[in-house]
Protein backbone atom coordinates (compact mmCIF):
# COMPACT_ATOMS: atom_id res chain seq x y z
CA UNK A 1 0.00 0.00 0.00
CA UNK A 2 2.74 2.61 0.52
CA UNK A 3 4.72 1.90 -2.63
CA UNK A 4 1.27 1.38 -4.50
CA UNK A 5 0.18 5.22 -4.33
CA UNK A 6 3.38 7.11 -4.99
CA UNK A 7 4.41 4.79 -8.17
CA UNK A 8 0.73 4.24 -9.47
CA UNK A 9 -1.27 6.55 -7.49
CA UNK A 10 -2.99 9.93 -9.09
CA UNK A 11 -0.39 11.79 -7.40
CA UNK A 12 2.78 9.27 -8.19
CA UNK A 13 4.18 8.80 -11.80
CA UNK A 14 1.54 10.32 -14.08
CA UNK A 15 1.46 13.21 -11.98
CA UNK A 16 5.55 13.74 -12.40
CA UNK A 17 5.59 12.09 -15.86
CA UNK A 18 2.17 13.02 -17.59
CA UNK A 19 0.78 15.23 -19.08
CA UNK A 20 1.79 18.44 -17.37
CA UNK A 21 5.83 17.17 -17.95
CA UNK A 22 6.53 18.60 -21.57
CA UNK A 23 5.07 22.06 -21.24
CA UNK A 24 6.85 21.98 -17.55
CA UNK A 25 10.37 21.04 -17.96
CA UNK A 26 13.03 20.98 -21.10
CA UNK A 27 15.14 17.74 -21.76
CA UNK A 28 17.81 17.91 -19.84
CA UNK A 29 15.26 17.95 -16.84
CA UNK A 30 13.51 15.28 -18.14
CA UNK A 31 16.46 13.16 -18.42
CA UNK A 32 17.65 13.83 -14.71
CA UNK A 33 14.16 13.07 -13.75
CA UNK A 34 14.10 9.91 -15.37
CA UNK A 35 16.90 9.07 -13.98
CA UNK A 36 16.61 9.91 -10.25
CA UNK A 37 13.01 8.17 -10.56
CA UNK A 38 14.36 5.43 -12.40
CA UNK A 39 16.49 4.32 -10.17
CA UNK A 40 14.04 4.26 -7.06
CA UNK A 41 11.13 2.06 -8.30
CA UNK A 42 13.03 -0.28 -11.02
CA UNK A 43 13.60 -2.69 -7.77
CA UNK A 44 10.08 -2.61 -6.39
CA UNK A 45 8.05 -2.31 -9.44
CA UNK A 46 6.30 -5.99 -9.43
CA UNK A 47 3.44 -7.32 -10.70
CA UNK A 48 1.47 -6.57 -7.24
CA UNK A 49 1.73 -3.24 -7.73
CA UNK A 50 0.80 -2.55 -11.07
CA UNK A 51 -2.29 -4.35 -11.15
CA UNK A 52 -3.82 -1.50 -9.42
CA UNK A 53 -2.23 1.18 -12.03
CA UNK A 54 -4.47 2.97 -14.28
CA UNK A 55 -3.55 1.99 -18.12
CA UNK A 56 -1.83 5.31 -18.46
CA UNK A 57 -0.04 4.40 -15.20
CA UNK A 58 1.04 1.43 -15.94
CA UNK A 59 2.48 1.99 -19.30
CA UNK A 60 4.30 4.98 -17.91
CA UNK A 61 5.98 2.78 -15.35
CA UNK A 62 6.62 0.09 -17.74
CA UNK A 63 8.33 2.89 -20.02
CA UNK A 64 10.46 4.33 -17.18
CA UNK A 65 11.81 1.04 -16.28
CA UNK A 66 12.76 0.54 -19.59
CA UNK A 67 14.81 3.60 -19.53
CA UNK A 68 12.47 4.83 -23.16
CA UNK A 69 12.21 8.80 -22.62
CA UNK A 70 11.16 9.55 -25.96
CA UNK A 71 8.35 7.28 -25.70
CA UNK A 72 7.34 8.53 -22.19
CA UNK A 73 7.07 12.33 -24.34
CA UNK A 74 4.93 10.59 -26.72
CA UNK A 75 2.32 9.22 -24.11
CA UNK A 76 2.72 12.89 -22.53
CA UNK A 77 1.70 14.67 -24.84
CA UNK A 78 -0.77 11.73 -25.84
CA UNK A 79 -2.49 12.51 -22.36
CA UNK A 80 -2.25 16.53 -22.97
CA UNK A 81 -4.35 16.30 -25.62
CA UNK A 82 -6.76 13.33 -25.66
CA UNK A 83 -6.80 12.05 -22.05
CA UNK A 84 -6.17 8.67 -22.85
CA UNK A 85 -3.16 6.54 -24.15
CA UNK A 86 -4.12 4.83 -27.67
CA UNK A 87 -4.65 1.23 -26.82
CA UNK A 88 -5.50 -1.77 -29.63
CA UNK A 89 -6.61 -4.95 -29.57
CA UNK A 90 -4.05 -8.08 -29.42
CA UNK A 91 -6.34 -11.06 -31.08
CA UNK A 92 -3.98 -13.69 -30.40
CA UNK A 93 -3.02 -12.65 -27.10
CA UNK A 94 -6.98 -11.65 -26.89
CA UNK A 95 -6.27 -8.50 -24.58
CA UNK A 96 -5.74 -4.60 -25.05
CA UNK A 97 -1.99 -3.42 -25.59
CA UNK A 98 0.04 -0.24 -25.66
CA UNK A 99 2.57 -0.66 -29.10
CA UNK A 100 5.57 1.96 -28.57
CA UNK A 101 7.57 2.96 -31.79
CA UNK A 102 10.32 1.17 -30.04
CA UNK A 103 10.63 -2.11 -28.09
CA UNK A 104 8.25 -4.59 -27.17
CA UNK A 105 4.38 -4.08 -26.42
CA UNK A 106 3.03 -3.36 -23.48
CA UNK A 107 0.17 -5.79 -22.16
CA UNK A 108 -1.74 -6.86 -19.75
CA UNK A 109 -3.19 -3.35 -18.70
CA UNK A 110 -6.33 -2.77 -16.68
CA UNK A 111 -9.00 -1.44 -19.78
CA UNK A 112 -12.67 -1.32 -19.04
CA UNK A 113 -15.63 -0.03 -20.87
CA UNK A 114 -17.24 3.15 -20.23
CA UNK A 115 -21.11 2.62 -20.44
CA UNK A 116 -22.98 5.90 -20.96
CA UNK A 117 -26.95 5.86 -20.54
CA UNK A 118 -27.51 8.92 -23.30
CA UNK A 119 -31.10 9.06 -23.58
CA UNK A 120 -34.06 6.99 -21.19
CA UNK A 121 -37.70 7.11 -21.80
CA UNK A 122 -40.82 5.20 -20.79
CA UNK A 123 -44.13 4.24 -22.77
CA UNK A 124 -46.63 1.93 -20.44
CA UNK A 125 -44.61 -1.03 -20.16
CA UNK A 126 -41.78 0.05 -22.26
CA UNK A 127 -38.62 1.16 -21.66
CA UNK A 128 -36.62 2.82 -24.52
CA UNK A 129 -32.74 3.29 -24.04
CA UNK A 130 -29.57 4.59 -26.05
CA UNK A 131 -26.24 4.58 -25.03
CA UNK A 132 -22.70 4.25 -26.09
CA UNK A 133 -19.65 1.74 -24.91
CA UNK A 134 -16.28 1.60 -25.82
CA UNK A 135 -12.69 1.58 -23.91
CA UNK A 136 -11.49 4.85 -23.64
CA UNK A 137 -8.11 5.15 -26.29
CA UNK A 138 -9.79 2.27 -27.85
CA UNK A 139 -9.30 2.00 -31.68
CA UNK A 140 -11.44 -1.09 -31.98
CA UNK A 141 -15.45 -0.70 -31.00
CA UNK A 142 -16.68 -3.78 -29.24
CA UNK A 143 -17.35 -6.63 -31.86
CA UNK A 144 -20.52 -7.56 -29.74
CA UNK A 145 -22.79 -6.35 -26.78
CA UNK A 146 -25.94 -7.58 -24.84
CA UNK A 147 -28.16 -5.57 -21.92
CA UNK A 148 -28.42 -7.59 -19.36
CA UNK A 149 -31.10 -7.98 -16.87
CA UNK A 150 -30.15 -9.80 -13.65
CA UNK A 151 -32.61 -10.79 -10.61
CA UNK A 152 -31.14 -9.64 -7.35
CA UNK A 153 -32.31 -12.46 -5.75
CA UNK A 154 -32.84 -15.86 -7.54
CA UNK A 155 -29.34 -14.54 -10.24
CA UNK A 156 -31.74 -15.06 -13.02
CA UNK A 157 -29.96 -13.16 -16.40
CA UNK A 158 -31.96 -12.17 -19.19
CA UNK A 159 -29.76 -10.79 -22.37
CA UNK A 160 -30.75 -8.58 -24.82
CA UNK A 161 -28.62 -8.47 -27.99
CA UNK A 162 -27.26 -5.17 -28.85
CA UNK A 163 -26.39 -3.58 -32.23
CA UNK A 164 -23.23 -2.16 -31.97
CA UNK A 165 -22.58 -1.44 -35.65
CA UNK A 166 -23.13 2.06 -35.72
CA UNK A 167 -19.87 3.89 -34.19
CA UNK A 168 -18.23 7.23 -33.71
CA UNK A 169 -14.65 8.55 -33.33
CA UNK A 170 -13.21 10.97 -30.91
CA UNK A 171 -10.20 11.62 -28.47
CA UNK A 172 -11.98 9.02 -26.69
CA UNK A 173 -11.28 6.53 -29.49
CA UNK A 174 -14.24 4.47 -30.58
CA UNK A 175 -17.24 3.75 -29.13
CA UNK A 176 -20.46 2.29 -30.65
CA UNK A 177 -23.78 3.52 -29.91
CA UNK A 178 -26.92 1.35 -29.37
CA UNK A 179 -30.79 1.50 -29.30
CA UNK A 180 -33.01 -0.85 -27.59
CA UNK A 181 -36.77 -1.42 -25.85
CA UNK A 182 -37.40 -2.99 -23.17
CA UNK A 183 -40.75 -4.50 -22.58
CA UNK A 184 -41.05 -4.60 -19.01
CA UNK A 185 -44.31 -7.19 -18.84
CA UNK A 186 -41.15 -10.22 -19.73
CA UNK A 187 -40.01 -9.88 -16.64
CA UNK A 188 -41.75 -12.38 -15.08
CA UNK A 189 -40.23 -13.00 -11.91
CA UNK A 190 -41.24 -10.45 -9.09
CA UNK A 191 -38.53 -7.67 -7.05
CA UNK A 192 -35.36 -5.21 -8.32
CA UNK A 193 -33.63 -6.67 -11.91
CA UNK A 194 -30.48 -4.86 -12.55
CA UNK A 195 -28.99 -3.43 -15.43
CA UNK A 196 -25.69 -4.48 -16.71
CA UNK A 197 -23.80 -3.98 -20.33
CA UNK A 198 -21.70 -6.92 -21.04
CA UNK A 199 -19.12 -5.86 -24.06
CA UNK A 200 -17.12 -8.39 -25.91
CA UNK A 201 -13.85 -8.38 -28.55
CA UNK A 202 -13.51 -11.65 -29.07
CA UNK A 203 -13.38 -13.85 -26.39
CA UNK A 204 -12.54 -10.78 -23.95
CA UNK A 205 -15.61 -10.27 -22.28
CA UNK A 206 -16.31 -7.23 -19.69
CA UNK A 207 -19.50 -6.65 -17.57
CA UNK A 208 -20.40 -2.88 -16.72
CA UNK A 209 -23.15 -1.82 -14.28
CA UNK A 210 -25.40 0.58 -16.79
CA UNK A 211 -26.53 4.00 -15.58
CA UNK A 212 -24.04 5.62 -13.35
CA UNK A 213 -22.99 7.24 -16.42
CA UNK A 214 -25.49 9.33 -17.91
CA UNK A 215 -26.59 12.18 -19.50
CA UNK A 216 -27.13 14.98 -16.93
CA UNK A 217 -30.33 16.38 -18.64
CA UNK A 218 -31.35 12.59 -17.52
CA UNK A 219 -34.26 12.76 -14.44
CA UNK A 220 -32.93 9.90 -11.90
CA UNK A 221 -36.40 9.94 -10.13
CA UNK A 222 -38.42 6.75 -10.11
CA UNK A 223 -40.87 6.26 -12.75
CA UNK A 224 -44.12 4.00 -12.68
CA UNK A 225 -44.68 1.79 -15.50
CA UNK A 226 -47.76 -0.30 -16.57
CA UNK A 227 -51.46 0.54 -16.03
CA UNK A 228 -52.14 -0.40 -13.32
CA UNK A 229 -48.97 0.25 -11.82
CA UNK A 230 -46.62 -3.03 -12.54
CA UNK A 231 -43.29 -1.83 -12.22
CA UNK A 232 -41.35 1.04 -11.01
CA UNK A 233 -38.02 2.12 -13.04
CA UNK A 234 -35.35 3.71 -11.02
CA UNK A 235 -31.97 4.51 -10.28
CA UNK A 236 -29.83 2.50 -7.28
CA UNK A 237 -27.94 4.36 -4.50
CA UNK A 238 -25.06 3.91 -6.85
CA UNK A 239 -26.54 5.46 -9.59
CA UNK A 240 -27.02 2.00 -11.75
CA UNK A 241 -30.26 1.39 -13.41
CA UNK A 242 -32.49 -0.54 -12.38
CA UNK A 243 -36.37 -2.25 -12.58
CA UNK A 244 -38.28 -3.24 -9.38
CA UNK A 245 -40.99 -5.62 -10.76
CA UNK A 246 -44.37 -5.79 -8.41
CA UNK A 247 -43.38 -3.37 -7.41
CA UNK A 248 -41.98 -4.92 -4.18
CA UNK A 249 -40.65 -1.93 -2.36
CA UNK A 250 -41.63 1.12 -1.49
CA UNK A 251 -39.02 3.44 -3.28
CA UNK A 252 -39.77 6.31 -0.78
CA UNK A 253 -36.52 8.83 0.54
CA UNK A 254 -34.86 12.28 0.46
CA UNK A 255 -34.19 11.38 -3.71
CA UNK A 256 -36.48 8.92 -4.66
CA UNK A 257 -40.34 10.39 -3.66
CA UNK A 258 -42.97 8.55 -5.69
CA UNK A 259 -45.73 10.94 -3.33
CA UNK A 260 -47.30 13.56 -6.37
CA UNK A 261 -45.89 16.92 -5.80
CA UNK A 262 -46.83 20.15 -7.07
CA UNK A 263 -44.03 22.35 -8.64
CA UNK A 264 -45.45 24.45 -10.36
CA UNK A 265 -48.65 27.10 -10.22
CA UNK A 266 -49.97 29.51 -13.00
CA UNK A 267 -53.13 31.47 -14.53
CA UNK A 268 -54.28 31.03 -18.37
CA UNK A 269 -57.27 32.89 -18.93
CA UNK A 270 -60.06 31.87 -16.77
CA UNK A 271 -58.31 28.48 -15.53
CA UNK A 272 -55.80 27.79 -13.10
CA UNK A 273 -52.47 25.29 -13.89
CA UNK A 274 -51.07 23.21 -11.49
CA UNK A 275 -48.24 21.29 -12.45
CA UNK A 276 -47.50 17.76 -10.53
CA UNK A 277 -44.52 15.26 -10.70
CA UNK A 278 -44.37 11.87 -9.55
CA UNK A 279 -47.79 10.86 -10.54
CA UNK A 280 -48.96 7.46 -10.66
CA UNK A 281 -49.22 5.93 -14.29
CA UNK A 282 -52.49 4.82 -13.23
CA UNK A 283 -54.35 8.08 -12.68
CA UNK A 284 -57.92 7.94 -14.29
CA UNK A 285 -59.35 11.52 -12.68
CA UNK A 286 -59.36 14.43 -10.45
CA UNK A 287 -61.64 16.99 -8.42
CA UNK A 288 -60.71 20.19 -6.85
CA UNK A 289 -62.58 20.49 -3.56
CA UNK A 290 -62.94 24.62 -2.45
CA UNK A 291 -61.47 24.75 1.42
CA UNK A 292 -63.86 27.74 1.96
CA UNK A 293 -67.20 27.18 0.07
CA UNK A 294 -66.87 22.93 -0.02
CA UNK A 295 -67.47 23.08 -4.20
CA UNK A 296 -66.22 20.04 -5.75
CA UNK A 297 -65.19 20.09 -9.58
CA UNK A 298 -64.03 18.00 -11.77
CA UNK A 299 -60.33 18.74 -12.99
CA UNK A 300 -58.79 17.97 -16.86
CA UNK A 301 -55.66 16.06 -16.53
CA UNK A 302 -52.79 16.45 -19.27
CA UNK A 303 -50.10 13.85 -19.11
CA UNK A 304 -46.23 14.80 -19.20
CA UNK A 305 -43.24 12.53 -20.24
CA UNK A 306 -42.37 10.08 -17.44
CA UNK A 307 -44.87 11.07 -14.74
CA UNK A 308 -46.01 15.02 -14.81
CA UNK A 309 -49.22 15.83 -15.67
CA UNK A 310 -51.09 19.30 -15.57
CA UNK A 311 -53.83 19.80 -13.60
CA UNK A 312 -56.55 22.57 -15.09
CA UNK A 313 -58.39 23.76 -12.34
CA UNK A 314 -61.42 26.23 -13.13
CA UNK A 315 -61.12 29.48 -11.86
CA UNK A 316 -64.65 29.05 -9.81
CA UNK A 317 -62.29 26.81 -7.89
CA UNK A 318 -59.28 28.77 -7.70
CA UNK A 319 -60.77 32.33 -7.09
CA UNK A 320 -62.16 30.92 -3.83
CA UNK A 321 -59.44 30.47 -1.85
CA UNK A 322 -57.37 27.38 -0.65
CA UNK A 323 -58.27 24.27 -2.31
CA UNK A 324 -56.88 20.69 -2.67
CA UNK A 325 -57.06 17.94 -5.05
CA UNK A 326 -58.42 14.56 -4.85
CA UNK A 327 -56.40 11.72 -7.16
CA UNK A 328 -58.04 8.78 -8.38
CA UNK A 329 -56.73 5.89 -10.10
CA UNK A 330 -58.00 2.97 -11.88
CA UNK A 331 -59.41 1.28 -9.30
CA UNK A 332 -61.28 4.34 -7.27
CA UNK A 333 -58.20 4.42 -5.10
CA UNK A 334 -57.62 7.74 -3.92
CA UNK A 335 -54.92 10.43 -3.26
CA UNK A 336 -55.77 13.93 -1.46
CA UNK A 337 -52.89 16.74 -3.03
CA UNK A 338 -53.15 20.61 -0.87
CA UNK A 339 -51.72 23.46 -2.57
CA UNK A 340 -49.70 25.24 -0.95
CA UNK A 341 -50.12 29.22 -0.87
CA UNK A 342 -46.50 29.47 -0.97
CA UNK A 343 -46.54 27.88 -4.85
CA UNK A 344 -46.80 31.05 -6.20
CA UNK A 345 -48.97 32.29 -9.05
CA UNK A 346 -47.16 33.39 -12.02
Amino acid sequence: MLLRRPIIGKAGTIAVFGRKMLPAHGRAEREEMLSLYRRQIIDVWNSRIRMYGSAASQVLVDLIVRNDLDEIEVVSELLRGKGHVPVCFDRESSQFIYVPKEGGAIAELNTAPRVHLEMIRFRSNTVEISGEVGIDGALEPPDSAQLILKHRKSGIAVPLSLDVTRTHTGTFGIRSRFRISLDVSELQEPSTWDTFVDASWDSLTFRENFGNLKASAIDSRPVLLGNPTSAVAFFTARGNFAIDVGPTAVHLDKVHNLQPMPVGRFIVGRSEIIELNQVHSDLSRAQAHSETNGKVTHVKVVRHKNNGVSLIVPRSIAKSGRYSITLHDSADNTIEISVPEELSRS
